[in-house]
């Protein structure tokens, strides 16, 4: 699997905003590992919601800079 902190690896230092998003994003993905039973969530499915966060973030991340250009 991929490791969530590489796509943040090349970013500069993280504001309090970011950092307390990856944390957010971290708690919910080990809460889809505690809560979900290997036979009813297989490690794909576990993949497929954490790629479904990463995108989110990115979209998240691209309206904010876009908001940010506007101003």
């Amino acid at each position: 699997m991929e490791d969530p902190q590489a796509e943040f690896a090349h970013r500069p230092p993280a504001t309090d905003a970011e950092t307390a998003w990856r944390d957010t994003l971290a708690a919910m993905s080990a809460v889809l590992q505690d809560c979900l039973a290997p036979r009813t969530a297989p490690s794909r499915e576990i993949e497929r919601a954490e790629e479904a966060l990463r995108e989110y973030t990115r979209r998240v991340r691209q309206q904010k800079q876009l908001a940010e250009a506007a101003l």
